[in-house]
């Protein structure tokens, strides 16, 4: 009989792209110019915008190039300080090292929500 290894998404696992933050960023693709469009056409005037599990910034590159401000909501500590240097000098970008569930954020304070892939690591 074999172990069960499970199906790869299971929550303890959701800090396994924070040890290889930036191995994962060399092999994650870009998102589409035409999603990102296509999210700020349907968000109107977003201009403050919440990511949830930004990783190491692919899907927040492309707010910021539109002039949203951004906040990321990062658990992982590496990957928090992979997007700290990433966007070093950027004047509307902040990051939080915390899970979702767990992040103090003000309330109807931003216009966009968004987890580009990793909402299903909320609970």
């Amino acid at each position: 009989m074999t172990a069960d290894t499970g199906i790869g998404w299971e929550r303890e696992k959701r800090v396994h792209f924070d040890e290889i933050a930036a191995h994962y960023d060399s092999i994650r693709p870009e998102y589409p110019g035409g999603l990102v469009a296509d999210i700020l056409s349907y968000a109107g005037a977003a201009t403050k915008a919440l990511e949830i599990g930004a990783g190491t910034g692919k899907a927040t590159a492309p707010l910021l190039a539109a002039g949203c401000d951004v906040t990321a909501v990062e658990l992982g500590a590496n990957m928090a300080a992979f997007l700290r240097e990433r966007f070093k000098g950027t004047r509307h970008f902040s990051v939080i090292t915390a899970t979702f569930e767990d992040a103090a954020l003000e309330e109807n304070y931003f216009d966009l929500l968004y987890a580009a892939t990793a909402f299903h690591w909320v609970d």
